[in-house]
């Protein structure tokens, strides 16, 4: 079977990942060009998962850790405060991890084919776009929930 899967954030490359090594064909498509490819979402995650998802991989999920958190102290607009227990809550680098999902596998960065197109050339396509949802219907009715992001340097790491 002749496959593409179009987007290569965490759901993507990690479908790049699991089927490497299958009797399909695999191709990955990224709308991005490979320079500017970027994982702009949270890097936060629960840890016993993606301990479970990178061993299914033969990876280790440790090579991949920054931090693993504690506690979150937060602070309202109305001065409250509380902590709150962040039980195997930790960040991650997650551009490293898509990049060595992804690593030896055929990628075309880039592009964002027609479905039409995609259509003529594989017997699936699964898009992994996100919140995009660039190749399947939009819904009708969808949640979303804004949120702030702060991107964190650390001494040794991300």
């Amino acid at each position: 079977m002749k496959i593409a899967v179009m987007g290569m954030g965490v759901a993507g490359s990690y479908l790049i990942a699991r089927l490497k090594n299958s009797e399909h064909e695999v191709v990955g498509y990224e709308r991005s060009t490979q320079e500017r490819h970027d994982s702009i979402c949270a890097w936060g995650t629960i840890k016993s998962e993606l301990e479970k998802f990178c061993k299914k991989t033969g990876r280790n999920f440790d090579d991949f850790l920054i931090h693993e958190g504690k506690t979150m102290h937060v602070k309202m607009n109305n001065s409250v405060k509380f902590d709150i227990g962040l039980h195997g809550l930790c960040t991650y680098d997650k551009l490293a991890l898509i990049k060595d999902f992804i690593k030896d596998s055929k990628i075309i960065y880039g592009e964002a084919p027609k479905l039409e197109d995609l259509e003529k050339e594989y017997d699936m396509i699964v898009d992994c776009t996100g919140f995009a949802r660039t190749y399947l219907p939009k819904l009708e009715e969808d949640f979303f929930l804004p949120t702030y992001e702060y991107k964190v340097e650390y001494e040794d790491k991300v």
